[in-house]
């Protein structure tokens, strides 16, 4: 089975300008737990709900004012979506992750 099966095919992005309140309600509405991080066509990171409660809300971050860069993951694995499932998951359990961003060929 390819990564392609399981992967959800909308994946709706931010940018890194964009506030933390907003990322968390995106998240909320498109009832996911992972936004990619993009500017210019270019992925810079990922933000997710842990990233949300760990390192803003626990921390006392403005969420209104406060950009999704300052609390992003900057390190995204990845893996294509012709990639077979055993491999991805291989990746994920020796990074510690729950999510992969999956790319295509382009």
């Amino acid at each position: 089975m390819k990564v392609s099966e399981l992967m959800t095919p909308r994946v709706e992005s931010i940018e890194p300008t964009t506030s933390l309140r907003t990322a968390a309600r995106k998240m909320k509405e498109l009832g996911v737990g992972a936004l990619p991080i993009v500017e210019n066509g270019k992925v810079l990171g990922i933000i997710t709900d842990r990233d949300l409660a760990c390192f803003a809300i626990a921390m006392g971050r403005d969420l209104n004012s406060e950009h999704v860069s300052r609390v992003m993951t900057k390190e995204v694995v990845s893996c294509k979506a012709g990639q077979d499932i055993a491999e991805a998951a291989k990746l994920m359990q020796a990074k510690k992750i729950r999510r992969l961003l999956v790319l295509n060929d382009d």
